[in-house]
């Protein structure tokens, strides 16, 4: 996921899969302003790696926020 923050603000990304439930949290902590790139290794929070499909990604910065759908291929 690339994102570009104004600011310096708290970041938060979660992943879930296509009915909704949380699979992992990817990131939780601050980040400066500028454009930044976080990557998701396809893993639960327990290690398990998840199945192929389609999965959402959501991005919380401070106050804004954005969703995309994105597809995981082992």
């Amino acid at each position: 996921l690339q994102f570009t923050l104004p600011r310096t603000l708290p970041v938060i990304v979660d992943i879930f899969d296509i009915t909704g439930r949380r699979v992992v949290r990817i990131a939780d902590i601050s980040m400066d302003a500028g454009s930044h790139r976080i990557t998701w290794n396809g893993k639960t929070e327990t290690g398990i790696t998840v199945p192929a499909g389609i999965y959402i990604a959501r991005l919380t910065a401070g106050p804004y926020s954005a969703v995309r759908k994105m597809a995981f291929i082992k």
